[in-house]
């Protein structure tokens, strides 16, 4: 069976999932519920990014499942927006969220991996922009 970076999606999942039961379970104290984007922003407007995120979510997940990337970003950023998403469906539009990033914000192994995709994402358009013409 050939491996493909599709199911670097799934190890995002099982990986974020599992920290948030291991956390939840024994430090129950140092979770932060977030009802916002990446880093707790945009808090003021969730009903609206709930929905928004969904609907990005499902016409993502299916582009990359019918174009099958072998690229490992965009399987990262899918796998951390539908753990997100998992939680938002169970805790009420909110995310779980315990590693504190500075002192002004708190994010999850989910948010890790949306941030490494992106980073991944521009480094890999930033070559394909640089290549000579013709090759």
């Amino acid at each position: 069976m050939k491996f493909h970076p599709f199911y670097f999606c799934f190890f995002v999942i099982f990986i974020d999932r599992l920290s948030k039961f291991l956390i939840l379970r024994l430090f129950p104290d140092i979770v932060s519920f977030n009802m916002g984007f990446m880093l707790g922003t945009g808090s003021y407007w969730s009903s609206f990014f709930n929905l928004f995120l969904v609907l990005c979510l499902i016409l993502v997940f299916a582009y990359f499942f019918r174009n099958v990337s072998e690229s490992f970003s965009y399987w990262f950023v899918i796998g951390g927006g539908v753990s997100n998403l998992i939680d938002r469906v169970f805790y009420g539009g909110k995310v779980v969220d315990f590693i504190p990033f500075f002192s002004f914000s708190v994010f999850n192994i989910a948010d890790f991996f949306v941030a490494l995709g992106i980073i991944l994402m521009i480094l890999e358009v930033s070559q394909l922009n640089n290549k000579p013409v013709g090759v």
